[in-house]
């Protein structure tokens, strides 16, 4: 597998998570203090560091899980963390409990970590187009996916990451986050790979006037299933575009959490002929790694 580049990786990972501003020459990341603050922990979790923020963990040695900020072990989380955590007595006299703060309680020390760690912020100058169009909010779909590519490696990566990450997961909540993250990674995987195709519409548009018509246009396709497959019939050959593997779940976890349930690696939902499906996270992984590699062929 071709080495991903750090920053590519990030970027597409946080389109699971947050939606820059994109003009043709620029692209606005928000600052991260005036993220929510379950955002700032997806952005952790982005970079492999899932904390058990409000858990008890029991304090033996096979249990407690291995240095979680390893990779970044001059993080300022870590100082704060351990400032916080408290033992307490477990469930009976001969067992002890480490009691993890709550996030929103070390808020500032993420913050400081996500930058140590480079996620982006602020404005960014991109490469300029040939004949640079004006952007709309309407048509910054267009310019991210233009300007920041991802190739089927870097996606398979992603996807393989959030695999691992499931399997050592335990809690139910951030197993949902990673999984709808899994589904809006594939969504922007599709989309690359849709303006991977499209002509550019700088170099084959002829106005400011049409080719801000075109590019909002294919904007606001891509923003939709059917527009999508429009866009994907059009551009390839005619074919027809598959549907992402239990889209369905994709819904669900994005509007109504609470409709899914998770247990030993299974999650189960009612499917839209109000059925309970019950699917591994293995093959939900698994479909959506060969759904990306069949749009890429």
């Amino acid at each position: 597998m071709a080495t991903i580049n750090r920053q590519q990786q990030l970027q597409a990972g946080l389109r699971a998570i947050i939606q820059p501003e994109v003009t043709a020459q620029t692209i606005t990341w928000p600052l991260l203090t005036q993220l929510a603050t379950p955002t700032l922990v997806q952005l952790l979790e982005l970079h492999g560091l899932f904390m058990p923020f409000e858990q008890h963990l029991s304090f033996t040695a096979d249990s407690l899980p291995e240095n979680l900020l390893k990779h970044v072990p001059d993080a300022p989380l870590i100082a704060a963390l351990n400032a916080k955590i408290e033992l307490v007595p477990g469930n009976n006299l001969t067992t002890t409990e480490l009691r993890y703060p709550a996030a929103e309680t070390v808020r500032r020390p993420i913050v400081a970590t996500l930058r140590q760690l480079g996620v982006p912020e602020g404005k960014l100058k991109l490469s300029a187009t040939p004949k640079p169009v004006k952007a709309t909010p309407e048509s910054e779909n267009y310019y991210l996916y233009a300007h920041t590519p991802i190739t089927l490696e870097q996606h398979l990566a992603a996807l393989a990451d959030l695999q691992k990450a499931l399997t050592h997961q335990n809690n139910p909540l951030l197993q949902k986050s990673l999984l709808l993250s899994a589904f809006v990674l594939t969504e922007g995987f599709l989309k690359s790979q849709l303006v991977a195709v499209i002509p550019n519409v700088a170099a084959n548009v002829q106005g400011h006037a049409f080719q801000t018509l075109v590019v909002r246009d294919i904007s606001q396709k891509l923003r939709s299933p059917r527009g999508r497959a429009d866009l994907y019939h059009l551009f390839f050959e005619g074919q027809t575009l598959p549907t992402i593997p239990h889209f369905e779940l994709r819904n669900l976890l994005a509007h109504d959490n609470a409709a899914t349930t998770i247990t030993k690696g299974q999650v189960t939902y009612m499917d839209e002929d109000h059925q309970l499906t019950t699917v591994p996270f293995k093959a939900i992984i698994g479909g959506l790694r060969g759904f990306a590699e069949h749009i890429s062929h």
